[in-house]
């Protein structure tokens, strides 16, 4: 029975690092939208697809992927961890420096380069290839802007090692209650696992 419960406890550690890395992953694609909308995402990260779905109003973030929710909230400065199956949740920082504009620099940007008007999920988009500089290494990222939205429907490393694409995006008023932890949720302590997520 201990066993079982160490067990258990491993597989939920993994599954919130797991979760936490990709409010980093999308942090990196993502704006503080001025738009209220919901949108599929399609994640790819170290060759793993997670299929999932983001709502978003000003300063304010839901992500939800195979059973489990990320609420992130740029307002706060901070990002709830929802367990559904068992009623908790985790509060991890969140670092807003990360998180970028559509006229905004992306942290460590070295150039921006337009490349021109494309079409991604039917919608007019704006093309940018950006290098930016990270732990002493130059990497470079392509990004498609949709205007009018401000925000990045598509953003892939040019290596390939991961991107992040939103489809079938709807634009409306989003309920509050998606960024709010629910009243039953208990907390579940844990160290911040930012540190952890940026030396793997």
């Amino acid at each position: 029975m201990r066993a079982e419960k160490t067990g258990g406890r491993k597989k939920m550690q993994m599954t919130i690092r797991t979760l936490f890395a990709m409010v980093l992953l999308l942090s990196m694609s993502s704006v503080i939208f001025a738009e209220e909308f919901c949108a599929e995402t399609f994640t790819v990260t170290q060759g793993v697809q997670i299929q999932g779905r983001i709502c978003s109003a000003p300063n304010k973030m839901r992500i939800e992927n195979q059973g489990n929710v990320i609420i992130a909230r740029m307002d706060l400065g901070k990002a709830w961890i929802l367990l559904p199956d068992e009623r908790m949740y985790v509060e991890q920082p969140l670092d807003l420096s990360r998180i970028m504009g559509m006229q905004q620099k992306y942290p460590g940007e070295v150039s921006r380069t337009f490349e021109g008007k494309d079409e991604v999920d039917g919608k007019s988009a704006e093309k940018y290839r950006i290098t930016y500089e990270s732990a002493g290494k130059q990497y470079v990222m392509l990004v498609w802007f949709v205007p009018g939205i401000g925000m990045p429907v598509k953003t892939v490393a040019e290596d390939a090692s991961w991107s992040t694409e939103y489809r079938n995006i709807t634009t409306e008023k989003q309920p509050e209650s998606l960024f709010e932890i629910p009243p039953e949720y208990k907390e579940l302590k844990m160290p911040s696992m930012s540190g952890m997520v940026q030396r793997q």
